[in-house]
């Protein structure tokens, strides 16, 4: 009896061990990136830290049910992506962006300058949310371009489909974000 146990538990483990083989991918086409991933990957880390922070500022300016919970699935699914986007990079031995401080100096496209978020701050109610609204709409539009800029450069698989998911989301929150500020105005 011992012995057929210990030859199911093998068969078991030989079994498992053959099917992660099958689903991992091969060092070739896991390490298979360039320049532009690595580029976009670096710089799209701040720039979702921004939306993260722009977001952030929802809770206790507006009395929008609708804003508040975007501002929400803004920051989990950013966040979300943030980590996606740290993995690669360590998987390949490429530094990440420094934690939140410079972010705001950057040229990235839709990138707010530090005044910009500043103002932002200032506002309540329905000033804050048409405020919000065409910020986030063009830092949205900003992430866009970047995730555009990947799948016409990129090298990887992965990171490609993470660019269209972006796009995918951004642009629908785009859209709900005109209909909104045309509603609200």
């Amino acid at each position: 009896m011992r012995r057929i146990l210990i030859a199911l538990v093998a068969a078991v483990l030989l079994a498992a061990c053959a099917r992660s083989a099958a689903t991992q991918p091969t060092a070739s086409t896991a390490a298979t990136f360039n320049d532009a991933d690595v580029t976009f990957l670096q710089d799209m880390i701040p720039h979702h830290r921004q939306a993260i922070e722009m977001a952030e500022l929802v809770d206790g300016r507006t009395r929008r049910p609708e804003l508040v919970k975007l501002a929400a699935g803004i920051t989990a699914s950013q966040g979300a992506e943030i980590r996606i986007m740290q993995g690669f990079l360590t998987r390949w031995n490429r530094p990440a962006p420094a934690a939140r401080g410079a972010d705001h100096q950057s040229q990235l496209p839709g990138m707010l300058g530090r005044g910009q978020l500043d103002w932002l701050q200032t506002l309540q109610g329905a000033q804050f949310d048409l405020g919000f609204a065409t910020m986030m709409r063009t830092h949205h539009g900003g992430a866009v371009e970047m995730a555009e800029a990947e799948l016409g450069a990129g090298a990887s698989a992965p990171v490609k489909a993470l660019a269209r998911q972006m796009i995918a989301a951004q642009q629908t929150e785009i859209r709900q974000l005109q209909q909104w500020k045309d509603a609200w105005a």
